[in-house]
């Protein structure tokens, strides 16, 4: 097949249209499938190898100048897919392959230059080739950065990379020459966004082989951060360049650091061992530069090669560089480098802005959220003691209005985890210095009432509880008010859904009910004896419940009676689902606390021979009623109340409960609920009757 289609081309049988076709749909593929899976020479020889470079690649110039675009870029690809699998066996080809690359290189035309570009970086990574050339190639697609060459030339700087310690070592001056002009072309076109965002894009990829020269870097790239990611208008893909940039700032620091232990390990083993000569291990090795094969001879080829004059046209303006000169500075790679204090604030504040005026409703801009949150984590590892400031959150929290773009409680949310994520790494440092930030978000997530927003406000308040417990000494005032403040939000929102006066939905009382006991139950996983202030309202609370509990289970026993359903009824089973949770938590919170109080014991007692009594009782309600009862009568609960006394439950108030609980309703339980009432129940009265001091 091969064969035949270069006999053709040869002869000219068919138009170039045809000849392009063939090569994008059979030629091109075949030859990259058999290079890729080990088949080279059952496709090609060196006969065929000849005949591609002498009679496609290099013709006579008569003939070449009557390709067209299409073919151009064909060939382009053709003579790329040699290069990068036939390399050894194209030495002899080397002339007229550059020759073919870099003719095209001149061409005014778009696609074929920027597919010369990926053509010749391939022939510079494979071969050793003259500084010049190799610096005249990297600058001009450091220049290049339109939005139409965008994918080629990102593909033909990353063929080139890799190659430049190799075929452009640093030499004396141990600062490489395309580092110095990498930093050159930033300073100059730094002001343009495009060519800004095209080199750091190459920085990010090729992190590695920047690291030893960070320092010429790291300023310019600290300082772009809030230009390129914060603005609401910036484009998906600049903000997730900045947040790479940020983190990649991190990720050199922590390499220096892991650097500088091994350093000081090892000296302080030298030392230990006495070693006459300690030895250094902290910077990065020199990179071993190849020999540069046949550099000579291809030096001598282009020099007398008349096809081989500079790029006329290196850059967009169309400035030409016809001699390339080094930069006057050539300074030392500073392998300690480490940002300073103010840069190390600059990347944590803007990974907290960042991580806050992100609104992670799509697929990409939640990953960019994640990512911003997970980086500010490594930040505050890599700098403990970096000042963080939080004052960005004034102004969210100052325009927590309905009518703006983002929502309310998303943007508490992200301001929460945010505060978490730096809780989490620094938390006595953090919260006496934002102190005024943690209160301020308190009411508006409360105001909210979002479960997202409240599971985040409670791994907060833990973590301040756990670092500055309420009756330490040493716990500071402005604390101590914080601590007041959630008591008195708790307070004023479970007062609002038990105080007759006030009215409110069944759905909004539990909606606010909810968020308080989420609230209550989290705080007292850390301090137990935080919800006793809150009994008497629980006690309420439970009241509520019972009654909503009772009234939907008539209205749906009375739906049971009608043949239609209106679209009120139809919601309670959501409703019902709240109230049921909700009772569950405030019988598990105040289980153990109502036992100090002979008060709170009979109010307790009440409601609960009202819920065990009503037909409408969830069965998994009626089960945690059995599971408080069976641990209250098992253990005794000889629980220290306030005042020092003891308490624990009578004879008359155990018998009186097993009668409660042996008459329970259980019609509506099913079969697994029952099997599980049964087993408790018996196993309690087992208990009873085979301990004689009960």
């Amino acid at each position: 097949i091969l064969t035949h289609f270069l006999n053709i081309f040869q002869l000219k049988q068919y138009g170039q249209d045809h000849l392009v076709v063939a090569m994008q749909i059979l030629i091109l593929p075949m030859l990259a499938h058999s290079f890729q899976n080990g088949q080279s020479w059952e496709v090609v020889d060196p006969s065929i190898v000849k005949i591609i470079v002498d009679k496609l690649l290099d013709p006579p110039e008569e003939v070449s100048a009557e390709y067209d675009e299409p073919l151009r870029i064909e060939l382009l690809q053709l003579a790329t897919l040699l290069l990068k699998y036939l390399q050894n066996d194209l030495v002899h080809h080397r002339k007229e392959l550059i020759k073919f690359g870099w003719n095209h290189l001149k061409r005014e035309d778009n696609s074929s230059k920027q597919w010369a570009f990926v053509n010749v970086c391939h022939f510079l990574e494979a071969y050793q080739a003259p500084e010049k050339i190799i610096l005249q190639v990297f600058i001009a697609l450091l220049r290049t950065c339109q939005p139409e060459n965008k994918l080629l030339v990102k593909q033909a700087l990353d063929i080139l990379m890799p190659a430049l310690p190799r075929r452009l070592p640093p030499g004396d001056t141990r600062m490489p020459i395309w580092i110095r002009y990498t930093k050159k072309i930033l300073v100059e076109e730094g002001h343009s966004i495009p060519n800004m965002i095209h080199i750091f894009q190459l920085i990010v990829r090729h992190a590695e082989l920047f690291y030893s020269c960070r320092a010429h870097f790291v300023p310019q790239m600290v300082n772009s951060l809030s230009r390129l990611g914060l603005p609401y208008n910036t484009t998906a893909e600049n903000r997730r360049l900045a947040i790479e940039l940020a983190g990649l700032v991190v990720a050199w620091e922590r390499q220096r650091q892991s650097e500088m232990k091994v350093v000081q390990e090892s000296e302080s083993q030298n030392q230990i061992v006495d070693m006459l000569s300690p030895t250094v291990i902290g910077g990065d090795p020199k990179r071993s530069s190849d020999v540069p094969m046949f550099a000579d001879d291809l030096s001598k080829r282009v020099k007398v090669e008349p096809g081989l004059q500079p790029l006329p046209v290196m850059s967009p303006g169309g400035a030409s560089i016809p001699n390339i000169e080094t930069p006057g500075s050539s300074g030392q790679p500073d392998e300690e480098y480490k940002p300073n204090a103010a840069m190390e604030e600059m990347i944590i504040t803007f990974l907290i802005r960042v991580s806050l005026v992100i609104e992670p409703k799509e697929k990409e801009s939640s990953s960019m959220y994640k990512q911003a949150l997970d980086l500010l984590t490594q930040a505050l590892e890599v700098w403990p003691n970096a000042n963080v400031k939080f004052n960005y959150l004034e102004k969210l929290l100052g325009n927590l209005t309905p009518s703006q773009s983002k929502d309310p409680a998303t943007a508490l949310a992200q301001g929460l985890d945010v505060m978490n994520k730096v809780l989490e790494k620094q938390p006595r440092l953090f919260i006496r210095n934002n102190i005024n930030h943690i209160s301020q978000i308190l009411e508006p997530c409360f105001n909210n009432k979002m479960l997202d927003a409240g599971k985040s406000l409670c791994s907060l308040l833990k973590m301040v509880f756990s670092a500055f417990p309420l009756e330490a000494a040493t716990t500071p005032q402005d604390i101590k008010m914080l601590y007041q403040r959630v008591q008195d939000l708790i307070q004023k929102h479970l007062a609002a859904v038990t105080t007759p006066q006030i009215t409110l939905e069944a759905s909004n009382a539990n909606s606010i009910i909810s968020f308080a006991l989420f609230v209550l139950n989290a705080l007292a996983e850390v301090q137990k004896n935080f919800i006793d202030p809150f009994i008497v309202l629980l006690l309420r609370v439970l009241q509520r419940l019972a009654r909503d509990m009772g009234s939907s289970a008539g209205n749906h026993a009375r739906q049971g009676q009608r043949p239609e359903m209106d679209s009120a009824v139809s919601s309670r089973p959501t409703v019902d689902s709240t109230v049921i949770c909700n009772m569950k938590t405030v019988l598990k919170l105040i289980s153990e606390r109502v036992m100090g109080s002979s008060e709170y014991r009979r109010n307790m007692g009440q409601i609960l021979q009202t819920l065990l009594s009503e037909r409408g009782t969830d069965s998994s309600v009626l089960l945690c009623i059995l599971d408080m009862i069976k641990a209250w009568i098992e253990d005794d609960y000889r629980l220290v109340s306030s005042a020092g006394s003891v308490s624990s439950l009578n004879p008359k108030d155990i018998v009186t409960y097993l009668q409660k609980l042996s008459v329970v309703d259980r019609k509506s339980f099913s079969s697994s609920a029952q099997e599980e009432w049964d087993a408790k129940y018996l196993q309690l009265l087992y208990s009873l009757c085979g301990d004689s001091t009960k």
